[in-house]
């Protein structure tokens, strides 16, 4: 399934259990609908590894090279190092069994955007001295779909803290990069170090609900959210580099910050 298509599935069984919320609202209906808007931060999980690996002929990457021998190494590259988060969004149907107990659906959205990296050195006796290898990353964007219970407490009329935990599934488009060492000819356009799939993700939540009505309300959250490993891409490019490319991508957490306006239906 592409992400596209995971994109209009989501979108319409979200929008099929809107409708059947609204017909069933009756005058104490258990169905509310929130709108998240924020920001979201790459804090954990590696990217790549530390390697080195021995190039037996330079020509086969930049003719000018042909005979040459050379050694990379890599640096270990976390995901906030590769990518910087634009913003976060989403949507939740909720459904209250009672007064403390929630149970939610949710599709989110988040923008990350490429980063341009040294990633490590080539050396040969070609050089002068060891030549820089920059990673220019293309944007990654995710879409992500899931299921969870939030649990709520009073702590004021109008403030109500909570935690809540989902699990579901996270579609991120493949992940490329240009590559170039500085001071050569040696110039890739694109290489595919993960290719676009669905991974299973897990949530915890915390934040506060602000309730100045019976039917408006905001909600103030933090999410860690973690993301398993994207299916690897075995571009043959990146094993002519000397990259591992069984072994492209970890999983990672991302951590959103969102405010959302909450809408009870009555």
């Amino acid at each position: 399934m592409n992400s596209r298509q995971f994109g209009i599935l989501s979108c319409l069984t979200l929008c099929a259990a809107g409708v059947s919320g609204v017909s069933a609202a009756a005058e104490t209906s258990p169905w509310s609908v929130a709108v998240y808007a924020g920001d979201a931060f790459s804090g954990s999980g590696t990217f790549r590894n530390p390697d080195t690996a021995a190039i037996a002929n330079l020509g086969t990457i930049d003719p000018a090279l042909a005979g040459n021998a050379g050694t990379l190494r890599l640096d270990k590259l976390r995901y906030h190092e590769a990518y910087h988060n634009r913003f976060s969004t989403a949507v939740e149907l909720g459904y209250a069994l009672n007064q403390n107990l929630q149970l939610f659906g949710r599709f989110g959205y988040d923008a990350r955007q490429g980063r341009a990296r040294d990633v490590g050195t080539l050396s040969s006796a070609a050089f002068a001295s060891p030549a820089q290898v920059v990673a220019h990353f293309d944007n990654s964007d995710s879409r992500g779909l899931e299921a969870g219970a939030r649990y709520l407490w009073t702590l004021a009329p109008e403030w109500r803290p909570y935690v809540a935990v989902s699990l579901g599934a996270t579609h991120t488009d493949d992940i490329n990069a240009a590559l170039n060492v500085k001071n050569t000819g040696i110039n890739i356009r694109q290489v595919r170090f993960a290719q676009s799939g669905s991974t299973f993700s897990q949530s915890f939540e915390t934040g506060v609900e602000y309730n100045p009505s019976e039917r408006l309300g905001l909600r103030f959250s933090v999410r860690a959210n973690h993301i398993g490993t994207p299916p690897s891409a075995r571009d043959p490019q990146l094993t002519a580099l000397g990259f591992n490319a069984g072994d492209d991508a970890g999983s990672r957490v991302d951590y959103p910050i969102a405010i959302a306006g909450v809408y009870h239906f009555d």
